[in-house]
């Protein structure tokens, strides 16, 4: 902490070195909890899990991937036949989280999502995913 805050800890407006450190020691109490093996075997499970979706996604009608040759970890971009507002309402209908909308970010990108998975993520959370993105393009193309 800033020697500041000790002096005017009552009008101290950032604690973002503690929130920082915070984060920093859980990530590194986790690997070492993993170990080495471990973290290889965390690591797999998100890239398997990412290998996975992207499939699945490649085989619906409307959806491409335009980095799919690409290697990815786990994130990767989605290519919409609609806008992705429209696309992360219909998600949000059907109770799933979708991805981030790239326009946030490229205004001009209107049509892409970022989609994020993780070991957290299961084969049914992907199922879902791909059968309500199914679903929605068949809605958009009709």
């Amino acid at each position: 902490s800033t020697r500041e805050q000790h002096i005017r800890r009552h009008r101290a407006t950032s604690n973002i070195c503690t929130n920082e450190t915070l984060i920093a020691l859980m990530g590194a109490m986790h690997m070492s909890l993993l170990g080495p093996e471990g973290l290889e075997h965390l690591a797999t499970r998100n890239m398997t899990a990412c290998i996975l979706a992207k499939q699945k996604l490649s085989e619906i009608s409307g959806i491409s991937l335009p980095h799919f040759a690409s290697s990815h970890f786990n994130e990767f971009v989605v290519e919409l036949p609609a806008t992705t507002s429209e696309c992360l309402a219909y998600l949000e209908g059907e109770g799933i989280i979708g991805g981030f909308d790239v326009s946030h970010w490229y205004p001009e990108k209107t049509n892409q999502m970022l989609l994020s998975v993780t070991d957290q993520t299961s084969q049914h959370d992907i199922d879902r995913l791909i059968q309500s993105l199914s679903n929605w393009t068949k809605e958009v193309n009709a």
